[in-house]
C-alpha cells in the first residue's frame, strides 16, 4: 500500500469504496486497524508516524506514540503498553482502545517474538 498511496495526483488508484480503503490505510499507518471487519478488535502494528492522536467525537483522546517510527523503513513491534500495563497480545477490543488514553509502541528494525501466538479470538487457529 505504501507504493500505491502517495501524495501526488495519482496517489489513490482505482475505486476507493466510498472511503473504506482510505480509512483502512489511515488506521494501519497509525498502528491500529480492524483486520476483521465487524469484530470490534483492533490489531496493533508498527505505525508509520512517531505520534498520532485519535479524537473520538464523544470520547477521550487516544494518543499512539512510537519513537523512531518511519514510513521509509520496515519496522517491527517489540512491545506495547497502555495505561493498564504491557500488552501481551497483538490486539485491543474496541472498548479497550477507547479507554486506553495512550498506547506506547516500541519498535525494532529486526523481527521480534512480540505477539507470537496472540491473535484475536476470531482469527486464532482452530483445532
Amino acid at each position: 500500500m505504501r507504493t500505491l498511496f502517495t501524495d501526488n495526483a495519482y496517489g489513490m488508484p482505482g475505486n476507493d469504496d466510498l472511503g473504506s480503503t482510505s480509512s483502512l490505510l489511515v488506521f494501519a499507518m497509525a498502528g491500529v486497524f480492524e483486520a476483521q471487519p465487524g469484530s470490534a478488535n483492533y490489531i496493533v502494528s508498527a505505525p508509520m508516524f512517531e505520534k498520532v492522536e485519535i479524537r473520538p467525537e464523544h470520547g477521550r483522546r487516544i494518543s499512539i506514540e512510537a519513537p523512531g517510527a518511519s514510513a521509509s523503513k520496515l519496522q517491527y513491534v517489540s512491545s506495547v503498553a497502555t495505561k493498564k500495563g504491557e500488552l501481551r497480545r497483538i490486539w485491543l477490543s474496541h472498548k479497550d482502545l477507547l479507554r486506553s488514553g495512550s498506547i506506547k509502541i516500541k519498535l525494532s528494525d529486526r523481527p521480534t517474538s512480540w505477539g507470537v501466538d496472540a491473535a484475536p479470538p476470531a482469527m486464532a487457529p482452530q483445532g
